[in-house]
């Protein structure tokens, strides 16, 4: 990492925390995004997909697999606090039988698989269209975040 870095990103928000509130810090033994959580909740399973994952600052997004050394800036114990990573196709688990009851769901709808899904931004730029090489994001001066569709990694 160079430069200064977004209050934004997750990285940032555990540094402040580490620094300002040690002893939430000190407790905190796993990292889940909104999303993540609610996938937690749903199936007991941990994992986060890359595009939320990227919002992190943690993730080395030409590998999509997690930044061990930008982890270790923030502390030596934030790697062991990242989720697997998954596709956003990806299931998560299948959802829990307690949850399915709590949900409402009737219970001969079987097993229920939960997708990894994704973040806010990679879902809004393929709902609005961008699939092919070399499109960008028409919503982009709206928006604080750029999108475009690269062959690449980037």
């Amino acid at each position: 990492m160079q430069g200064a870095m977004s209050p934004a990103f997750t990285a940032t928000k555990l540094a402040w925390t580490k620094a300002n509130e040690p002893h939430v810090f000190e407790r905190a033994a796993s990292l889940l995004l909104p999303g993540s959580y609610v996938n937690w909740w749903l199936t007991g399973e941990m994992g986060m997909d890359a595009g939320d994952a990227s919002g992190t600052a943690l993730l080395d997004t030409r590998t999509r697999k997690w930044d061990e050394a930008a982890a270790a800036l923030v502390d030596a114990k934030v790697a062991a606090m990242l989720p697997r990573l998954l596709a956003p196709s990806e299931p998560v688990g299948l959802l829990r039988h307690d949850r399915t009851a709590e949900l409402g769901l009737p219970k001969e709808c079987g097993p229920v698989t939960v997708s990894a899904g994704s973040g806010d931004n990679a879902c809004a730029a393929l709902g609005a269209g961008m699939t092919h090489d070399g499109q960008e994001d028409p919503a982009r001066p709206r928006r604080d975040a750029v999108g475009g569709v690269s062959p690449e990694r980037l």
